[in-house]
């Protein structure tokens, strides 16, 4: 028994990369129960749940790591990515201590995992086996928080009456009263944007997945999205999943062709988000930020005016990011920070184009889901694992390793002679 554990371990990289994520999925819900909800989950040496859980996973994970037999990536592209992801790191981490911005020992934790994934880069099969691990993962903690609201268990994260009564009349909620709240469910990620993003991927996992398991991964994350309201959300669902239906070997695409399909898929999209912006011609104030956001950044181009510079502007108002992936970076991090975390998100796009092109449309549907939120949430500052970078990495490496040959089988344990 314990020699054929040791083989799974120096066979696969699915055990240091299941540990990792599982360990961040542990600690962001703990993280959320203690801060959102107010739940007297303990800090420990004065760090969140969210650091503490994280990086003891890591520390089982190195060991892990160090037992599996792998090697790096011969892509040039994927090299370039995880190069990309290391040199932003350390010029964001540069330019927020000269701001002088706080940040969480989970700075730390980032780099050593992306060299990691760089050094002993994971399989294919060990990458879909991990984003379907990923998936129940986001389910588990969908259904059950709204479980353990339902039973009162935990509370529902209140808003506030005026906050109510402003989502009631400018969102659609179909559920209000019955399976969600009265307003938006913001759920167990703190917002609904954030909850809605999870069950976007959720979805495009759905549709590029042909096992069972894509059933109720899109059961759960149409309901999700529908609970959340989240505009951004549904338009990066239905981007990625056209992507994928447009890319994919399918019924469709054995009928229609292809650029049939694309310029249908292009109309429906251009007249959705013209609905859009009749509706809400403002982006619920976000174009307000956008303008606040560059101006804040003009007044220091090159290395931005950091966090505590943000917050010290009226792009204060905004909350923590500037609700936009480029600005976001140009603000806190200026044309230093944002250059090289643009580029590994070009790589990413470039490295998902070329695996669709021999049919592997996965990565390209979660990329572009990534990208179109990215025009009006900034989840990320590439210093810490979020959940969209999770599933940003996981795609762009499964991209890149679907092109190389498969390797040479790794032996589990020297034979005894």
């Amino acid at each position: 028994m314990e020699q054929r554990v040791m083989s799974g371990v120096r066979a696969s990289s699915l055990p240091y990369l299941l540990t990792i994520m599982i360990a961040f999925l542990i600690g962001t819900y703990a993280e959320y129960l203690r801060h959102y909800l107010g739940l007297a989950v303990p800090l420990i040496f004065g760090q969140s749940p969210l650091v503490y859980v994280t990086a003891l996973g890591v520390a089982v994970a190195a060991i892990l790591w160090i037992l599996y037999r792998g090697e790096r990536t011969h892509e040039p592209l994927l090299v370039a990515f995880f190069g990309l992801l290391l040199l932003t790191w350390v010029i964001h981490w540069a330019v927020s201590r000269i701001h002088g911005d706080g940040f969480t020992y989970a700075v730390l934790l980032y780099g050593p995992i992306v060299a990691a994934l760089l050094l002993k880069t994971p399989r294919k099969d060990d990458l879909l086996a991990a984003l379907q691990v990923l998936g129940w993962g986001i389910v588990v903690i969908l259904v059950g928080t709204r479980l353990l609201e339902f039973a009162g268990v935990i509370p529902m994260l209140d808003v506030g009456p005026d906050f109510i009564a402003y989502e009631r009349e400018n969102y659609w909620l179909p559920f209000a009263g019955t399976l969600g709240p009265e307003s938006r469910w913001h759920g167990p990620f703190g917002h609904a944007a954030r909850t809605g993003a999870a069950a976007a991927f959720l979805l495009v996992l759905a549709v590029g997945t042909k096992n069972r398991s894509r059933w109720v991964f899109g059961a759960v994350a149409i309901v999700t999205m529908l609970l959340a309201s989240s505009r951004g959300s549904l338009i990066a669902a239905a981007a990625g999943v056209a992507l994928i239906i447009l890319f994919s070997d399918n019924i469709l695409t054995r009928r229609v062709r292809r650029s049939v399909l694309f310029i249908g898929i292009g109309i429906v999209g251009l007249i959705g988000l013209g609905g859009v912006l009749m509706r809400n011609p403002t982006l619920t104030g976000r174009t307000t930020y956008w303008q606040l956001a560059i101006e804040v950044w003009q007044q220091s181009p090159l290395i931005g005016s950091g966090r505590g510079g943000m917050q010290a502007s009226e792009l204060a108002i905004a909350g923590s990011n500037a609700h936009n992936i480029l600005l976001d970076a140009l603000v806190k991090f200026g044309l230093v920070g944002a250059i090289t975390a643009m580029a590994a998100l070009a790589v990413a796009v470039a490295l998902a184009i070329q695996a669709a092109r021999i049919r592997v449309a996965l990565p390209l549907g979660i990329i572009s889901t990534y990208a179109v939120l990215g025009i009006s949430e900034a989840d990320t500052e590439w210093m810490a694992i979020t959940l969209p970078w999770l599933w940003l990495v996981l795609a762009a490496t499964l991209a890149g390793r679907v092109r190389e040959p498969l390797p040479t089988p790794i032996p589990a344990l020297s034979s005894p002679q």
